[in-house]
């Protein structure tokens, strides 16, 4: 974790002080793991306490609804205050018109749209747009789970997510900004290519890019041991369902040759830190 963490100092050095870390002398090796899924890195299969961290809200309220369906305990922190966000961002955009889960979905999308319309750095709407994106995040795994939903189904769902009582033992799902000055024994840490955002990266003022890649440092400071980097998929459903198999003609699955000694050493998915 030193080692990566040492890596991410050296490519953003311009935005960050001239320092790096060093491992506390007596410390056992740590764990990195890149480009990894539930499948590969399951949570309930960690060590110690867990959390799953993100940059943006949206994939911490599609994992919320995973974890439940997989009978996961869970701890989100900041739930009820994201819950109310949601609430009034929801009645604020969604009108009377609007009856089933496709037209909420349509609507919220193009409300999103609007963002990159607006004046300013990417970073002066992020509230917003963070609140968009988890009512849409909420409600895909809705037409996911209950194709035939509701307006009034969305609003239910959004105050039972708000009421839900934490399991205080449970995996922590948190951002990074609410994650800042805690640690956990194993960290996974939900779409890395958003620390930092390439939005702000490419437009936005100094400030906000040493801000920006101060956040990623502190996504990857958080764990005490291993630190687990998912991979970059279109939705957080993808990170449990297995890789589909290549078939030959006849059908049967594929088998790929085994990998020579070149090859490994030439794509390290997993490096230990000292």
């Amino acid at each position: 974790v030193v080692n990566a963490t040492n890596v991410y100092f050296e490519k953003y050095s311009e935005y960050l002080d001239d320092f790096s870390f060093r491992a506390r002398d007596g410390a056992d090796a740590g764990l990195v793991v890149h480009d990894a899924s539930f499948i590969t890195n399951p949570i309930g299969d960690a060590i110690g306490d867990v959390a799953v961290l993100s940059r943006k809200t949206a994939p911490l309220v599609q994992l919320y609804y995973h974890c439940v369906k997989l009978n996961i305990p869970v701890k989100f922190l900041g739930r009820e205050t994201l819950g109310k966000q949601m609430a009034q961002t929801f009645e604020a955009i969604v009108t009377d018109n609007i009856i089933t889960i496709d037209e909420v979905v349509t609507s919220l999308a193009l409300y999103h749209m609007s963002f990159d319309l607006m004046p300013g750095s990417p970073s002066s709407n992020e509230d917003a747009r963070n609140r968009v994106e988890a009512l849409l995040g909420l409600t895909r795994v809705m037409m996911e789970l209950t194709p035939k939903a509701t307006t009034e189904d969305v609003r239910k769902r959004i105050v039972n997510f708000t009421s839900s009582v934490d399991d205080e033992d449970g995996v922590v799902l948190s951002t990074v900004h609410k994650a800042k000055g805690q640690e956990y024994y194993t960290v996974y840490i939900l779409a890395p290519e958003d620390l930092p955002l390439k939005s702000t990266m490419e437009t936005g003022s100094q400030w906000e890019k040493e801000n920006e890649v101060a956040c990623g440092y502190v996504a990857r400071t958080r764990a005490k041991h291993t630190l687990i980097m998912l991979k970059t998929v279109e939705t957080v459903r993808d990170l449990f369902e297995l890789p589909a198999v290549d078939c030959g003609e006849d059908g049967a699955p594929v088998i790929p040759a085994p990998l020579d000694a070149a090859s490994v050493s030439a794509v390290p998915a997993i490096v230990r830190a000292t």
